[in-house]
């Protein structure tokens, strides 16, 4: 199964828009809930990223089936989950820090909950839900595992990227090349399992 020309990612963030481009490439044009409807909202009220990524599909595809008929929607809810904190913020990471989206503050309480704990152990995780009309969602899954360090390292990327370094690395997600980030990202694999669904599919 070949990709269209463009597919909607049901995001509002334009940091993740860019992301998806990036790995997807020049070959599809990315759309965002931004463009379907610029008042859309949702709530995310799952206790699973598969859950708050359904939410997602279902709030977009129910107003691009009007201004977009046909078009592929893709959505994906992902965070990073430290083993030492039971797995939080997990679900919770835009909002960890009492406001939502706000990277600085998340960062910042991720950093005061784990100063004295030496375990850094975490993992970034993604599930994407890919909506084609007439075939239904499939669901894929990435992680990236990797460590905390005590504080932040490069200015790129965005959310805890300069906190966050993979494993069979030096750097962290925000000091890396992005092309180096997006083939390694939770994000990527979770999209690498979706290309091999599609070549089987064909």
């Amino acid at each position: 199964m070949e990709l269209p020309a463009q597919i909607i990612v049901a995001t509002r963030n334009r940091h993740k828009a860019i992301e998806f481009e990036h790995i997807f490439g020049s070959e599809v044009r990315i759309l965002t809930a931004l463009d379907v409807d610029p008042d859309l909202t949702w709530n995310e009220t799952g206790t699973t990223f598969e859950e708050n990524a359904r939410i997602k599909i279902q709030a977009v595809s129910s107003k691009a089936s009007k201004s977009f008929p046909g078009s592929w929607i893709l959505a994906d809810d992902s965070g990073i989950c430290v083993e030492a904190l039971g797995g939080a913020p997990g679900v919770h990471s835009s909002s960890y820090g009492g406001q939502e989206g706000n990277d600085r503050q998340n960062t910042r309480r991720l950093l005061q909950d784990m100063e004295r704990i030496d375990n850094r152990s975490a993992c970034f995780r993604c599930c994407l839900i890919l909506k084609i009309p007439h075939l239904g969602e499939s669901v894929f899954y990435g992680q990236c595992d990797g460590s905390l360090i005590r504080e932040g390292a490069g200015v790129l990327g965005f959310g805890y990227d300069p906190i966050f370094i993979p494993t069979g690395h030096s750097q962290t997600f925000a000091e890396l090349p992005i092309a180096i980030k997006n083939s390694i990202s939770h994000r990527a694999r979770a999209f690498a399992a979706l290309k091999a669904w599609l070549i089987q599919s064909k």
